[in-house]
């Protein structure tokens, strides 16, 4: 075995593509019930439940670029970046719980929208290191794979981003009701897309866990 460190932490990683999909499906239900009248308490619910599991995603990241960082230079860039997401989404979080700043709806957006953009980062650069680390032990098919699933991940959330960024432009105009009903869906529709990507991920990572296996 080659890559021993690089092995756990894809380990790590496939554990938390597996949460991520359970909070993307949460966001789902949670969306859908918010667009339905006398269902928004346990719509709020499950946004919470989703946001606690992606702070359990986030920290079985951390872990797992720290150990991968020992066996690929790629898992350390990983790290730095998902520190800096965190650090921008905590930010995001107190502006929002400070009175004098919660009229600052599109800068907390776009803050939120770097964050998502940052998690793209840092599956693209998870993926080709993963892709590199398969080449180096002659397994083409995983490498060539995970180069072009990094390119299709990158043009899906680029589209979600887009999606969920659109209403955060509107949000002092008084819309008719079925742009507010046309947004809702924009945001399951970004919420589906997320989950598939999420199981992409997810099969090449156990893909991988075999290759490095080696």
């Amino acid at each position: 075995m080659r890559f021993p460190n690089a092995l756990k932490a894809v380990k790590k990683l496939f554990i938390a593509e597996i949460i991520s999909i359970a909070a993307a499906l949460v966001a789902v239900t949670s969306a859908i019930l918010l667009a339905i009248p006398n269902t928004g308490l346990t719509g709020a619910g499950l946004a919470l439940g989703g946001a606690i599991a992606m702070i359990a995603v986030f920290v079985l990241q951390l872990i797992a670029m720290i150990q991968g960082g020992k066996d690929a230079e790629g898992f350390r860039t990983a790290l730095w970046v998902t520190l800096i997401a965190i650090a921008v989404s905590i930010t995001s979080a107190v502006l929002q719980s400070i009175e004098a700043t919660k009229g600052l709806t599109i800068l907390i957006s776009v803050m939120n929208a770097f964050v998502s953009v940052a998690g793209v980062l840092v599956i693209y650069i998870v993926l080709q290191t993963i892709a590199g680390l398969a080449k180096s032990l002659k397994d083409n098919e995983l490498a060539d794979k995970g180069n072009r699933l990094a390119t299709y991940i990158v043009l899906l959330f680029a589209i979600s981003i887009l999606l969920g960024l659109v209403p955060s432009f509107f949000y002092k105009t008084q819309l008719p009701d079925f742009v507010t009903v046309l947004f809702t869906i924009f945001g399951i529709v970004a919420a589906v897309i997320e989950l598939l990507i999420y199981i992409n991920v997810l099969i090449f990572l156990r893909r991988a866990i075999r290759t490095l296996k080696k």
